[in-house]
């Protein structure tokens, strides 16, 4: 579903400029140390970036990273950036909500036994920094797609929970920017539909 809806949003927006250069970033992350794994969302990242290759669009892929590899590779997408080409993430993994910001989680996030928030975002990355980070270049056009409406992964980390309970925050996005999420926000997207779900 989501490869298709990206194939469509790429024609409309995209379609009436063949001079810019098209780079996106995707990264799926399943295998988490400490937070409960994921099943599905590597392939999920797979499948977008066959997806998007396809369409002639230069792909930095990443697969299972902990922060520093996470970093790293927003650093490379990034760099192949100059102004006015077009830039599209890609994220399907686990996801916080903590003070009305969206933090994604890198496959070696702690699991914050004391409860203190901070730990968990000094060690995840910041969602709207990754559209700072793109709007930095000067881009045309700037999509994120975030798949990672689940629930809490820290649901009783110290005395309470960490984080919202249900779905991610809303975001702004700036002009030239898309935010786009796999469920409505507060809202819980499925890791998968069943037992019989193999895409």
């Amino acid at each position: 579903m989501l490869p298709r809806l990206i194939i469509a949003i790429f024609v409309l927006l995209f379609a009436n400029n063949a001079v810019a250069e098209r780079v996106a970033l995707v990264v799926g992350n399943d295998r988490y140390a400490d937070v409960e794994p994921l099943k599905k969302a590597a392939n999920d990242a797979k499948a977008m970036g066959a997806t998007l290759r396809g369409l002639g669009i230069d792909v930095v892929e990443a697969l299972n990273v902990g922060r520093r590899d996470f970093n790293r590779c927003i650093l490379k997408f990034t760099s192949r950036l100059e102004k006015g080409d077009e830039a599209l993430v890609f994220y399907a993994g686990h996801g916080i909500e903590i003070s009305g910001q969206n933090y994604l989680l890198p496959v070696d996030v702690p699991e914050p036994k004391s409860g203190k928030e901070q730990l968990i975002r000094g060690e995840a990355i910041l969602a709207d920094s990754i559209i700072e980070r793109m709007r930095d270049q000067v881009v045309r056009v700037s999509i994120l797609i975030i798949d990672a409406c689940r629930n809490n992964p820290f649901p009783r980390s110290g005395t309470r929970s960490l984080g919202g309970t249900r779905g991610l925050a809303q975001m702004a996005a700036p002009e030239g920017s898309f935010v786009m999420f796999s469920a409505g926000i507060g809202q819980l997207a499925l890791d998968e539909i069943g037992d019989d779900d193999r895409d």
